[in-house]
Formats: structure tokens, C-alpha cells, sequence
């Protein structure tokens, strides 16, 4: 986190410019999202990045403007990892987003969310797919209350930026999970299954990797859905490396 000290006249401005994502605050991260957007205002972004009055922004003379530009260039790029959700609750409802590392998310949570996020990924016109995957995220404060039909239904009207925003954030957060998990969620493929993807891009089939993980234990089917996805992930990860490690 760098430190940022804009004077002018007597008024002196003080904000931080974030290094990493997980640095960021909540606006912060939704002016990167015009970013990816597309013909993103420039002093817009400044104001809502640097915390600026425009009447400070509009005073800034070109270089001044460039070089603070310059400190951003790095969030142009989904490449880095991060591992929280900057839309903590949908705007205009009590739905919550996971916490800090998919805390209490469990595996049949994200295998449905992902499943949507893969499948949105592939069809980005079918805003449906994209409800669903966020609809899927979120939650009620009361487990009661936790109707996935109605927050699908919910995320349908909602603001598209917010739904683009959780979107890209999701991004990053597998990003994160690359990181942790590289066995399960490898960001490197085999030249030919990547190219097998280019001419017929599919999600990752979830329901095979949760039968493998299931093996025997049937009986227990829904304790394995339950179980807490980071937990899983752990199980999962250390099986897959064995099994290579084997052969």
C-alpha cells in the first residue's frame, strides 16, 4: 500500500493507492471494473481511485494525471490473486457475500456457483447464467430466508456494473484458488486439452470430480456436500498430486 499526499492552495488530500487487489477498498475495486468495462472516463476513475474532488482532478496538469495513472496500469490485468469479495451485500437486499477466503461456503455451494460462472464465461450474452452463478454466491442472513429462486430472481433487476463487478472478482478468486489448490485448479494445460477447449469450451464437470472424491462412501453423499469447499479443495488437491506422484 503506497501512501498518496495531494496539496492545493491550504487543502491537503490523503489517500492510499492499493499495490494488491486484497489492498483494495469496495469503490476502489468498482472504478477498476469501468476499466474492463470499456471507455472508462479518466478523471471519473481518478476521483473514485485517489478519493479526489473532480475540481482537484480537472487541476491536474497532464504528467501529474499520467504518473498517477501509471500506479494503476497493473489492475488492467485479471492475473493476480485475491482472495475476498468486494460486494459484501447486494445493493438494495440483505444478501451476503462469502467471507475472506470462501469462508463457510461449502463444496456443493461452489460447484453450483462455478458451474454457472464457467457457463456464463462461455455465453456472455445469457445474463440468466450470470444470476444464477451470483444467486448461488450470496446468501440470507437466515438460513429460513435463503430462497434460490428468489434471488435469482432479484439478481435479474439488479444493477448490471454489480453483477459484472462479482463477475471479475470471481475471476480473481480462482485466481487465488490456482495459487492454493494448483492440482484441482491448474492455470497451466496440456497443450492439446487446451486446444480441445478452443473448439469446444466447456465447464469444468463438477459432478465427475465430486463422484471421484465421493469414491465408495455413498452413503455419505450429503456430509460430502456439506463439507466446508476450502476442506474439500485441501482432500482433493493432495489426491491428485499422489496419484501423479505415483505414476
Amino acid at each position: 500500500m503506497k501512501n498518496l499526499k495531494v496539496t492545493y492552495r491550504r487543502k491537503v488530500f490523503e489517500t492510499q493507492l492499493p499495490e494488491t487487489w486484497n489492498e483494495m477498498t469496495g469503490e476502489q475495486f468498482m472504478a477498476a471494473v469501468e476499466i474492463w468495462n470499456g471507455g472508462v472516463d479518466k478523471d471519473r476513475f481518478l476521483c473514485r481511485m485517489f478519493s479526489l474532488p473532480k475540481n482537484i482532478v480537472l487541476l491536474m496538469d497532464d504528467f501529474l494525471r499520467y504518473t498517477l495513472l501509471e500506479h494503476t496500469q497493473w489492475m488492467r490485468k485479471l492475473d493476480k490473486p485475491c482472495s475476498r469479495f468486494f460486494v459484501e451485500t447486494l445493493p438494495g437486499s440483505e444478501y451476503e457475500s462469502p467471507g475472506m477466503r470462501l469462508q463457510n461456503v461449502t463444496l456443493e455451494q461452489f460447484m453450483l456457483a462455478d458451474n454457472y460462472f464457467q457457463r456464463y464465461a462461455i455465453n456472455p450474452g445469457n445474463e440468466e447464467l450470470l444470476s444464477v452463478f451470483i444467486a448461488a454466491l450470496y446468501h440470507a442472513p437466515k438460513a429460513e430466508d435463503d430462497d434460490m429462486q428468489k434471488k435469482v430472481e432479484f439478481c435479474n433487476g439488479m444493477d448490471k456494473t454489480v453483477r459484472v463487478a462479482v463477475f471479475f472478482n470471481f475471476i480473481l478468486i480462482r485466481k487465488w484458488l490456482s495459487m492454493a489448490y494448483p492440482f484441482l485448479f491448474p492455470t497451466d494445460e496440456e497443450s492439446d486439452e487446451a486446444e480441445n477447449r478452443k473448439r469446444n469450451p466447456r465447464p469444468t464437470d463438477w459432478l465427475a470430480i465430486f463422484d471421484a472424491f465421493l469414491g465408495d462412501d455413498v452413503a455419505f453423499i450429503e456430509r460430502y456436500k456439506r463439507m466446508l469447499a476450502l476442506d474439500a479443495f485441501r482432500l482433493m488437491n493432495r489426491r491428485i498430486r499422489n496419484s501423479r506422484i505415483k505414476h
